[in-house]
């Protein structure tokens, strides 16, 4: 009969538990790499959008409609003036809508509705590539894009140093 050396089986438990951790560590070192580097694309396509839609040609529009949206928080309300516009680009007539500007003030915010009634001239900015698309203004999302290009960037890199600490750790 056979009898298995102790110290044997204690390296192999040894050299499997190492081995899992290893894995474990790959998984969830690789799932903070690929987070990372889908935020920081995100961020990237943001940050081009907003450059692409400042840059479009703006042409002037009629406002059709305005209307005046409030919205309550916590301590205050927000409002947020939306408008609905027509505008003309070589002899073809399109019409738009969306939000002009946002305020935490009422005051401003019955004034802007106040300067946008039906037939006021407002500046419209017209996609090149495609005239029935068009905003009133262009985005602000190039902050917001630059917040998931930093974030996303410290991601991949903690995913990258524990998982090159790990690989001299458990090889």
């Amino acid at each position: 009969m056979e009898q298995n050396n102790p110290d044997q089986d204690i390296e192999a438990v040894a050299a499997k538990r190492k081995r899992s951790g290893w894995q474990f560590s790959l998984v969830i070192n690789t799932v903070f790499i690929v987070c990372g580097l889908g935020a920081v694309g995100f961020g990237a396509f943001q940050v081009s959008e907003a450059k692409q839609e400042a840059q479009w040609p703006t042409v002037e529009g009629t406002v059709s409609d305005s209307r005046l949206i409030g919205t309550s928080g916590r301590k205050t309300t927000f409002y947020e003036v939306n408008l609905d516009y027509s505008y003309k680009v070589a002899d073809c007539s399109y019409t738009g809508k969306g939000a002009l500007a946002h305020y935490s003030d009422g005051a401003a915010a019955g004034e802007c509705i106040e300067k946008n009634r039906q037939g006021a001239k407002v500046k419209v900015y017209v996609n090149p590539s495609s005239p029935s698309r068009s905003l009133l203004k262009p985005s602000d999302t190039s902050a917001v894009g630059m917040v998931f290009i930093i974030m996303g960037g410290i991601f991949s890199l903690i995913g990258l140093f524990t998982l090159a600490i790990d690989w001299f750790r458990f090889r």
